[in-house]
Formats: C-alpha cells, structure tokens, sequence
C-alpha cells in the first residue's frame, strides 16, 4: 500500500560542500554581543560535541564573517604599531635628541589607555572606526607634546644662562593658548559630527568621539605631564656637551638634514614675503583653490561605504523557471566543482533550491558561498575570483551564474551593489509591471553609468491551475475538503500526525511516489469516495489548465514591486548608478512610475545634505570659538583660510587614486580641516604675540611668526603625514577602507603644510591690517591720544 521511511522533513532545498552532502547549521550573534568572542564560544562549543560525531561525520566553518572582522583588527594594529614607529623617527630627525623624542611620545601611551577608558565609558566596541580613529590621534596626541618640548628647546638655545625650569615656565606661556585653542578647535569639529542622526550619524559618532577624547588627553598630557618631563629630563646643555667620534659619525646625516631644511625654509620665507606683500594674489590663488576643490568634490564619484575584499564572493544560480531540484543540484555540481579548482578558493558551499535575491524556495534557483584562503595565502582578490566565476557559468549549459562581491555592511543589502524595487504608482497589472521592468532593464543595461542591471521579477513560471466544478462534486456526494485535501495529499504533501521514536516525536507526511504525479493525467488516478461510498475519480470534478503566472509577489509599501538589482559600471559611483536609474525610469515609463531603494542604496539617497552639513557646521564651531578667544571676529578669518587647501589635498589625493568619496573620506576631511586649523592658530597666536609684546608692524609679526613655527609645523605635520601613510598603503584586509581614509588625511595634511603655511601669513596680515584700519577709524581720538603719549615718551 505505501513505503514508509524516516527522512527529511523537507526535499526543496539540496545543500552541498565542496561536492559532499551537508546539513548546514546558521549561528547568528545576539545584538550587542561581541563578534569574535561569540565565534570562539561556537568553535570551542563545536570542538566538545564532535568528540561524540559517529564515525564519518565532521564539521567545518566554511562561511565565517569574523575572519574578515579579525583580519581586519590586526591589519590596523599592524598599521597602529608602524604608525608609532614612524612617528618616533620622524621626531628624533627634526629634535635629534633621544630625550625629546621620548617625552613627546610618551603621551600616546597614556593617551591611548586613557582613549580606551573612554570606549568603556561611551559603551563602545573595538572595531575599524575606533581602530583608525586611534590611528589618526597618534599624530594628533604627538603634536601638542611636540609644541612644548620644541618651544623648551628653543628657548634654551636663545638663552644661555635660563634654568631648565625657567625655559619650560616661559615655553608654556607662550604655546598654552595655542594648545587650548587648538584643543578646542579639535573638539568643536567632531563633538558636534557625534549627534547627527542616521546611519552615517551612526559611522560618524564612534569615531568622532573616539578623536574627541584623545584631543582631550592630549591637551591635558600637553599642558601637564609634558612641562614635568621636560623639567625633569631636559638638560641645559644637551647641543654643547663634546661628543665622541661614534656620535658625531651618527650626528651627520642630521647635520645635513638641518642645512637642508635651512635651505628649505629660506626659500618658504622668500614665498611668504612675497604673499604677505602682494596678498590680492595670494586672495584670488585662494578663490581659485576653494573653486577646485568644491568642482572636484562635486564631480568625484561617491559611495556610502566602499566595497572591500572579505573574502567571500556569493554566486546565484539560475535555471530556466520551473526546472526541477535535481536539474538545479547537476548545474551547481559542476559549477561548484570547477570553482573549487581554482587557486585561491577554500570551500564552495552549493544550496539548491533558494533564491537569495527574492528570498524565496525555489527548485529553478541556488546560492553558492565561496570561501576564499585568508589574504596573505593568496593572490586573487575577490572580485577577480567574481570575473572568473561568471565565465565559468557561461561556460556550462543548462543555467547562468552571476557572482557578487558581499556587501560592504552585513545586513543592510543581500549583494553589492544597490537594490531597489520598480513601483507603479497607478496600481498596474502583474503583466504590466513584468513588460515595464524589461524596458527599464534594457534601458537601464545601455546606460553608461549601470553595468549588469536585471530584474528578479517574472511572471512567466510555469504552473497548473485546478479548476472544481463544484455543482458536480455536490451531486455526487462529494465534499469540497475532500476534493482539496486529496490533490494536497498526492500532487503535494499532507501533515498527518506525530509519532515518538527514541523519545524524540516525528512529523508523519503523506505523499504519492515521483512517479504517480508527473503529468497531468495522473488525476484519472487518484480517487475520492462519493455519498454512496463508492470511488470516483478526481478528473470527474477537477481539470488541470496549464498557465503562466509570478513565482513570488513582493510589495514595497503599499505597491506591487518589480525587485530590481545592478552595479555602477567602471569608474562611476553607486551614487551615480542610483541617480541614473532613476533617470532611467523617468524618461521611460513617466511620472507614475518609481524606484523604492532599500539597504546601502536606500541609505545613500537618504543620505542628503549630512556631510556637508557636518563640515560646514564644524567649521561654523571653529570661527566661534576663535572669536571667543581672540575676542574678534576678524583673527578667526585667517585661520580658517587654511581649510581651502585642507579640502584640495584630500579631495585631490582621492581623485589620483582613482577612488570614491565615502563616508570614511567625509571623517577624514573633518579630520584636516581640524589639523589645518591647529597649524593657522600656530602662525596667528604667534603673530599677535610678536605684535602686542613686541611692537612690531602687522607685516614684520606675520613674517616672524611663519619663520618661527615653520619647522614645528613641518615636524608635526610629517610626524602625521607618515604616521598615517601606513593607512594610505595598507594591504590585506579593510585595505579599500584604510585608502580612503589614509590617503585623505596625508594629501590634505600635506597641502596644508605645503600650501596653508604659505597662504595663512599673508591672510593674517591683511586681514588684521584691515581690522586695524576699521578700529583706527572708528576711534579716531585715542588713534591721537596714543600718537601724543609716544610722542611725550620719546621726548
């Protein structure tokens, strides 16, 4: 009468690893929980329960998204470390002493535990964000030690017979405005950044606190720990004592180093002078350069976050709709067996029968996970393994393959790229919105911005409708539920009852074999009983038609959706791709017809106006408290003429490298703009310091000024500069992240330095030369008094 086994309690879906049967197993981590910790615990858990796998049976991880996570933390611990080490040499060059290289590295330890107290505080995790962000404050928290400790020494080099003690007191009273102003203009940038909303509110916060709290450090180290290590272990006569043939042998290329920067600097002070006295060119050079940067920006191509290698590449497969599992399982078989070959591959994991861009069973679709070797094993990056596995699914008859890159944040999007969904807003057809989505995919595939643009939505699926002639069925006796629960027990399955077997309890299903319900005619077979209990054949009451409709119906709000997916083609941004289709459906079905985004690309047009409003809100916070400090609403200005070449070297570098504005470039830029502030209020403060102590005129205190903190300057921004080009060159994982947030923050700190330092003397002397016109004639009676009490004092 029938066979009975114990079995799968379900045949849709067929899953294979590297060609051998599987059962996959899918852990997800709580929400809070700690990624890499929650990974040890499965391991360790899994490794205690396969001491008790019967004979044969073996597990393995071949879809791990921590290794991606844990390669990428030591990737940037490697660059933190080199970050340091660069930094020491580069100060041990420009101080050449052991001592002073030591006190003003010794804050980034103190700084760094002191930052990760702060994580604990804020409840925030070790990830990339907090992790470059601490790269970045190497330079920042290294900056104001190196403002003391070289203001001390060139104290001590002016005066002869000055006490140690004497020369820090006076150092300190010199650069302790700057350090708090230049604290404070750190932290007007990024605090404000930490409470904007969203999901690049989100990216945002962890980082621009993290830099907050080490700008803090620093100041408080600068203004406290410094000046005690530099009073302590600074000696009077450090450049005098004799020294022997070893050292004076090891003291020669910096010798050479110190005439090659006087050389150097020479020709900075020619360039400043010139500035300072033609400052009408050195205004329009400055338009022109803010003009540059704003078109660049504009017309760079931007993400939200940039793709990465993770090593996993994801490949959907497709078969002609309605293609049985097991026509599936043959295709993926010797897909999967051809990528498996190739060098670079670890494990290919085959799941027939589900469709991961509709989410959807499906016997005609499959996924495939392939596992790449870790980064430094191999040599193939992910998306040259995507080129080889779509020429591979070309190759193969019987099906397609199309290969994704994974999206660069889990859960916001299922494939790279963007995805959205076509929407008629007149409420069209099934039918309707299956023929305009096949003019909008080849629309949109002729557009030279999309690349690989198609439509998951079909309404061509083969499939068989029951039609019941109801009358007919009640004529013989016949009830309805016997008729529909007959055709779901034979031509599908039926849930009958449960059953215990070693004290488990099982699921019994009904089902006719393969070979009673392959055709149509197959309903002349099975039978039903009628009121006078006799059998009569379902094909008396029910006729099979064959017909065409949808596999699956998705609606995004309230309308029916055509799910839409693709790529920007080569040199464009999925920005420009999402502008672009939306292009394409405006021009070609009209006003009632829309895109609906959702993951990355719902967030990127979303995203709106928050960068710019986060840089040009942290600027509006810079010129404030300037004001406060410098009690004038002019001085600000000409720190805040540095932010022009802060914008052209970040912007710039991105566009030599031939890569996407993000919201790691945004961060960075905030990042230089603070760094191109601290440098102006350096040459500012100074200035007014040579002017209202010293007496000397608007051009000679600008000039001094320039000439004086050019080399702390140049030595605070290299020790960046470097410290960050670890970043700017990283390989391995999170390496695309590390690009952009490295190269902005080098090309714009060296702008800054470059071109800032020359163009800020000259704004200050104009600008305060201005002021000083304004004040002299608003007040022209004390402008007299005080000619008349010089004139009595110098007779």
């Amino acid at each position: 009468m029938a066979r009975i086994e114990l079995g799968a309690s379900f045949y849709g879906v067929d899953a294979r690893l590297n060609g051998a049967t599987m059962t996959p197993i899918i852990i997800n981590q709580q929400p809070g929980a700690n990624a890499l910790e929650t990974a040890d615990a499965v391991r360790a858990t899994m490794e205690e329960l396969a001491g008790r796998f019967p004979p044969g049976l073996e597990y393995v991880t071949p879809y791990d998204t921590t290794l991606f996570i844990d390669a990428s933390v030591e990737t940037v611990i490697k660059t933190f470390i080199e970050a340091f080490l660069i930094v020491i040499v580069i100060l041990f060059i420009f101080l050449q002493n052991w001592r002073f290289t030591v006190i003003a590295m010794s804050v980034v330890p103190v700084s760094v535990i002191g930052t990760f107290a702060g994580f604990y505080l804020f409840d925030f995790s070790i990830n990339l964000l907090t992790l470059f962000a601490l790269v970045l404050s190497i330079g920042i928290v290294v900056d104001d030690a190196i403002l003391v400790v070289e203001n001390v020494e060139r104290v001590l080099s002016e005066e002869d017979d000055i006490s140690v003690r004497d020369a820090t007191v006076r150092a300190m009273k010199e650069v302790g405005g700057p350090v708090i102003a230049t604290s404070l203009i750190m932290a007007a940038v990024f605090v404000p950044v930490a409470f904007l909303g969203g999901f690049t509110g989100q990216i945002y916060q962890q980082f621009a606190i993290t830099v907050a709290i080490s700008v803090a450090l620093s100041a408080l180290m600068a203004l406290t720990f410094t000046p005690a290590l530099s009073a302590i272990f600074i000696k009077h006569n450090l450049h005098q004592t004799k020294q022997s043939a070893f050292k004076r042998a090891i003291s020669t290329p910096l010798r050479l180093f110190d005439r090659f920067f006087a050389g150097f600097t020479a020709v900075y002070m020619w360039f400043v002078k010139k500035l300072v006295r033609f400052w009408v060119l050195a205004l329009a050079l400055t338009v022109a350069v803010g003009a540059g940067s704003y078109w660049l920006y504009a017309n760079t191509p931007s993400t939200l976050v940039p793709e990465t290698d993770q090593g996993i590449v994801l490949v959907s497969v497709s078969l002609p709709d309605a293609a049985s599992l097991s026509r599936t399982q043959a295709y993926m078989a010797e897909l999967s067996e051809q990528v498996a070959a190739i060098p670079g591959v670890e494990y290919s994991s085959a799941v027939a029968g589900y469709d991961i861009l509709s989410s959807a069973v499906n016997t005609a679709r499959g996924i495939m996970f392939i596992n790449m070797k870790t980064w430094a094993e191999r040599e193939l990056t992910a998306n040259e393994l995507v080129g080889r596995i779509m020429q591979l699914g070309a190759s193969i008859d019987g099906g397609s393959a199309m290969a994704f890159n994974v999206p660069p944040i889990m859960g916001l999007s299922t494939t790279g790229g963007f995805t959205g969904y076509l929407q008629s807003f007149d409420g069209a057809s099934t039918r309707e919105l299956y023929e305009a989505s096949l003019k909008i995919m080849q629309a949109a595939n002729q557009h030279p911005v999309l690349n690989r643009v198609f439509s998951t939505f079909n309404v061509n699926v083969p499939s068989y409708r029951a039609e019941i002639d109801q009358q007919k069925a009640l004529s013989y006796g016949v009830a309805l539920e016997n008729i529909n629960s007959a055709l779901a027990n034979t031509f599908g399955n039926g849930f009958v009852n449960y059953f215990s077997y070693q004290n488990r309890n099982f699921q019994v299903y009904l089902q006719n074999e393969d070979e009673f319900r392959k055709t149509p005619e197959d309903v002349n077979n099975v039978y039903v009983r009628g009121g006078n209990g006799e059998r009569i054949p379902l094909s008396e009451f029910v006729t099979l038609e064959r017909q065409t409709g949808p596999a699956v119906v998705s609606r995004f709000g309230v309308y029916a959706g055509a799910q839409f997916q693709g790529n920007p083609a080569a040199g464009y941004s999925s920005a420009q791709a999402i502008e672009a289709m939306e292009e394409v459906v405006q021009e070609t079905l009209g006003d009632n017809w829309g895109m609906g985004w959702t993951g990355t690309a719902y967030q990127e047009s979303n995203l709106g106006n928050t960068a710019t409003l986060a840089i040009v809100f942290g600027i509006l916070m810079v010129f404030l408290i300037l004001a406060a400090q410098y009690e004038s609403w002019s001085l600000p200005l000409a720190v805040l003429t540095a932010t022009p070449f802060a914008f052209l070297g970040g912007i710039g570098g991105i566009v030599l490298r031939c890569l996407d504005t993000s919201v790691y470039v945004q961060i960075a830029i905030l990042v230089v703009v603070g760094w191109a502030a601290k440098n102006a209020i350096l040459i500012v403060e100074f200035a007014e310091l040579q002017r209202k102590e010293l007496g000397k005129s608007i051009r000679e205190a600008a000039i001094t000024a320039a000439e004086l903190r050019f080399r702390p300057i140049v030595m605070t921004s290299l020790a960046f500069i470097f410290g960050t080009l670890p970043l700017a060159l990283a390989t391995g994982a999170s390496d695309v992240s590390s690009h952009h947030i490295g190269t902005t923050v080098a090309m714009g700190m060296a702008s800054v330095a470059i071109l800032g330092s020359l163009f800020i003397p000259s704004f200050y002397a104009m600008i305060a030369s201005v002021s000083d016109w304004l004040y002299r004639k608003r007040h022209p009676n004390q402008d007299r008094q005080e000619q008349a009490e010089l004139g009595h004092d110098n007779a």
